[in-house]
C-alpha cells in the first residue's frame, strides 16, 4: 500500500499521508501518559505524576551516571554527532526540505518539527515511567510488551484500535519515504 502511493503520488503523496500520520502520532502519544496519569490521580493528572514520581523518583533524574548507559557528557560529544548526521544529511528528512514551495517554507518546517521534538519525553520518555509504575520489573524480560501493555491498560478499546492504526500508517510511512528518497 505505501509502495503504491509512494510510487504513484511522489512525494507530495508521501508528505500528506506522513502528515496525517503525525497528527495521529501525536494525539496517541500525548493520550497515553495523559490517561494514564488521570488514571493513577484518580480524576487528577497531576496528583498521577505526584505518584509516579513518589514511586522511583530516581527514574526522573536525566544526569545519568558516569557509568551509565548514556552519561550527561554524551550530550555534548557523541549525540551531537548523531544529531547533525540525523538532521543535516539523513535523506528521507532532507527530501521534505529539498521538497518544499521556497527556503523560507523549508524552514520553517524544519523549526516546527525541532518545537516539537521538546514534547518527545513527555511522548517516549514518560510512558516508560508510567509502565515502571504499573508493572515494575515483570516485563523486565520482555520489554518490547511494556508499551503495547501500558497501551492496553490506559486507553479505551476504541482508542486502542485508532492507535494501532496509527502506528500501522507510521510503519507505512517510513516505508514509503525511505522507497521515495531512493
Amino acid at each position: 500500500i505505501g509502495s503504491a502511493y509512494a510510487i504513484f503520488g511522489g512525494l507530495k503523496a508521501v508528505a500528506y499521508s506522513d502528515s496525517i500520520n503525525a497528527i495521529g502520532l501525536f494525539i496517541g502519544g500525548l493520550l497515553v501518559p495523559l490517561l494514564a496519569l488521570w488514571d493513577i490521580g484518580e480524576g487528577n493528572v497531576l496528583a498521577g505524576l505526584d505518584r509516579v514520581y513518589e514511586n522511583s523518583p530516581e527514574k526522573f533524574n536525566v544526569i545519568g551516571a558516569p557509568d551509565s548507559v548514556l552519561p550527561f557528557s554524551t550530550l555534548f560529544t557523541g549525540l551531537v554527532i548523531n544529531q547533525l548526521y540525523f538532521w543535516g544529511m539523513n535523506q528521507t528528512i532532507i527530501q521534505r526540505a529539498l521538497g518544499a514551495r521556497n527556503l523560507a517554507e523549508a524552514q520553517k518546517g524544519l523549526l516546527f518539527t525541532g518545537a516539537l521534538k521538546v514534547l518527545v519525553p513527555l511522548i517516549i520518555v514518560l510512558p516508560g515511567v508510567i509502565a515502571y509504575y504499573y508493572f515494575g520489573d515483570a516485563l523486565y524480560e520482555n520489554q518490547d510488551m511494556i508499551y503495547p501493555e501500558l497501551v492496553k491498560r490506559v486507553l479505551p478499546l476504541s482508542l486502542v484500535g485508532f492507535f494501532a492504526a496509527v502506528v500501522m500508517g507510521a510503519v507505512l510511512s517510513t516505508i514509503n519515504s525511505v522507497l521515495n528518497s531512493s
